[in-house]
């Protein structure tokens, strides 16, 4: 499955409903599970992200479903970055190299 880096900023509304993060964030699990996404890691952070979740999804659409769900509520806004395990990334460009 595709991981994605998800780094997360909470909107003005997200600092309001702060008190209510358990909710929000029992709410992201079922959006993420109903598309088929599984968490690998989530952590608060401090600077740019307020956190940086790390999660596996089937598909582009399918993290793309769940991304547009979440953000309807307005509590966050998100950067989403593909990751691809170092291992498969040098492989690529080992390929690349022989292809030459």
């Amino acid at each position: 499955m595709p991981t994605y880096v998800i780094g997360v900023r909470r909107t003005e509304k997200g600092h309001q409903t702060l008190k209510e993060f358990s909710r929000v964030m029992e709410r992201a699990r079922r959006v993420r599970e109903a598309n088929g996404g599984k968490l690998v890691g989530a952590y608060a952070t401090f600077g740019r992200f307020d956190m940086v979740v790390i999660a596996e999804y089937p598909s582009g659409a399918a993290m793309q479903k769940a991304m547009t769900t979440i953000l309807a509520e307005g509590l966050f806004t998100v950067e989403v970055s593909e990751a691809i395990p170092i291992d498969e990334f040098v492989a690529m460009l080992q390929e690349e190299e022989r292809e030459r």
